[in-house]
């Protein structure tokens, strides 16, 4: 009788470089190298990661790519930390696939030598059960989705999350509003979603800066959307604690971070977004969303606002 995975092999190119990426950025354990004394057809190292065993020998890899990949089991609160370390290891990050919110989230990655892994905080019972939630959708009932937008609001919490990541996990360039003594202000500055907040890197002496010392609350608006949440300026991105986030930023902004960004200067800083309450058309339905309860509502909506 199966009772499991027994191991997993892959052949690499650079085994030292291979096992550098797996042991440095994702924890994995290195239990086994044989050197030039193998065992087996050519030089080999074991690994555990958590309770697998991951075998990496030297070889010729796929010279193609394919969707065929390994999931890794994670928590979700740890997939941003993983993801900065695989971009600092220089591990490809790719985008994710559309999901519903049932699926647990995830972090696509290939290797050095075309193997395609994901990091996975999602279960198999979760996913079926949103599968089959998400059935009657498909087929266009709206009743079905009408209800359990009613019913499920903290499931489509985790749809709306996705969904902006989605849509603002890049770089998008979104008004923020700010208050100036009483008189609103407006401007549009580029910003990237990540992990339930909106990051952006600016001068700590320009305006929306000094206002938002005086006030924080701020709001945000792309096309649709509509955000209002609490600014925090997070200090200069080479400040000790912002190394991952520096390097996400980096790598959302890499259009124009070498060239406008100025790290040299010490008022340079990370502005962070958190909101409490957005307004989201996603998915022909629309969010109205609580971060501070972890809820959304969702209703049918088909936008015919030609953008």
């Amino acid at each position: 009788m199966i009772s499991g995975i027994s191991h997993v092999t892959l052949l690499v190119r650079d085994l030292p470089r291979a096992a550098a990426l797996f042991t440095d950025a994702l924890d994995a354990r290195e239990v086994y190298a044989s050197g030039d004394d193998t065992f087996s057809l050519a030089r080999e190292r074991f690994f555990l990661l958590g309770d697998l065993w991951l075998c990496l020998m030297e070889g010729t890899p796929p010279d193609t790519r394919s969707y065929a990949h390994i999931a890794l089991q994670a928590p979700e609160e740890e997939l941003s930390g993983y993801r900065a370390r695989l971009i600092q290891a220089g591990a490809e990050i790719l985008p994710g696939r559309p999901r519903i919110g049932a699926e647990g989230q995830s972090v696509y990655f290939y290797d050095f030598d075309n193997h395609l892994f994901e990091l996975h905080s999602g279960n198999l019972e979760a996913r079926l059960m949103g599968y089959t939630a998400a059935a009657p959708a498909r087929k266009g009932t709206w009743n079905n989705i009408r209800r359990r937008g009613m019913e499920q609001t903290g499931s489509h919490f985790a749809e709306a999350l996705k969904a902006m990541g989605d849509q603002y996990g890049q770089d998008v360039p979104m008004s923020l509003a700010t208050d100036d003594d009483g008189s609103p202000n407006v401007r549009v500055i580029d910003v990237y979603f990540l992990d339930g907040a909106f990051y952006a890197v600016t001068h700590m002496k320009s305006c929306k800066m000094r206002e938002i010392a005086k006030n924080p609350r701020v709001a945000l608006n792309h096309v649709l959307f509509v955000a209002r949440g609490e600014a925090e300026n997070l200090g200069h991105p080479r400040a000790p604690g912002n190394e991952a986030l520096r390097l996400e930023l980096m790598r959302a902004f890499h259009k124009f971070y070498s060239r406008h960004v100025n790290e040299d200067d010490p008022d340079t800083c990370i502005l962070k977004i958190a909101p409490d309450w957005a307004l989201l058309f996603a998915n022909d339905c629309k969010y109205i969303v609580d971060f501070k309860e972890k809820t959304a509502t969702c209703q049918p909506f088909v936008a015919d606002i030609q953008m």
